[in-house]
């Protein structure tokens, strides 16, 4: 008869993913996973199979958190585009504060990993879609109130704007405040053409 688990995966999955954020995939060792999540190798083997199969949860436990926390601003919008702007400043301060302990994991990841993994990139993939998603539906409500030209591509702006935030997570590490407000203002601008 098999044991029973004596912790809560979804915990440890939240333990693992602030481990694999501050330390990024390759540097973050099994004695680390061990001494932070509080459960041994065995364990770890016994519920993901490999560190690798650990991080790729991990990757949809951040898509997860985000969607779940500050994504809420474009989701919850009712089309005002003030509402991108409020996501790109709650987004530069969680980086800031120290919420996001080494800027965004995806980003992060993206740059560590790329596409050399069929795995991780399906993952960083869905985490891209789910705030492409997030962003269209709000740039289609704006348009629909006509904050937006008609003719606009709004699957363009919304890879854009995806693109813009993941800039943002490494920028607002090195940029000054009054840096970050003209790159944001900059992007707000661009969305009327």
């Amino acid at each position: 008869m098999p044991r029973k688990k004596e912790y809560d995966p979804s915990e440890v999955l939240q333990k693992a993913m602030y481990v694999f954020w501050q330390h990024g995939y390759r540097s973050t060792s099994l004695r680390m996973l061990e001494k932070e999540l509080g459960i041994n190798q065995f364990s770890i083997y016994s519920s993901f199979e490999s560190k690798h199969n650990l991080f790729v949860e991990v990757l949809k436990q951040y898509r997860k958190h985000m969607r779940e926390g500050i994504v809420q601003i474009l989701i919850n919008s009712e089309g005002d585009l003030d509402d991108i702007e409020r996501f790109f400043k709650a987004f530069i301060e969680a980086v800031q504060n120290g919420e996001s302990p080494n800027g965004c994991l995806v980003a992060n990841t993206a740059a560590e990993v790329g596409s050399s993994d069929n795995q991780i990139h399906k993952a960083l993939k869905a985490y891209f879609d789910m705030m492409e998603e997030s962003f269209y539906k709000l740039l289609k409500k704006s348009r629909s109130k006509g904050q937006l030209p008609k003719d606009l591509d709004l699957h363009k702006k919304a890879k854009y704007l995806v693109t813009c935030t993941e800039g943002l997570s490494l920028s607002s590490k090195v940029m000054d405040e009054s840096d970050l407000q003209s790159f944001i203002s900059s992007v707000m601008a661009s969305l009327q053409n």
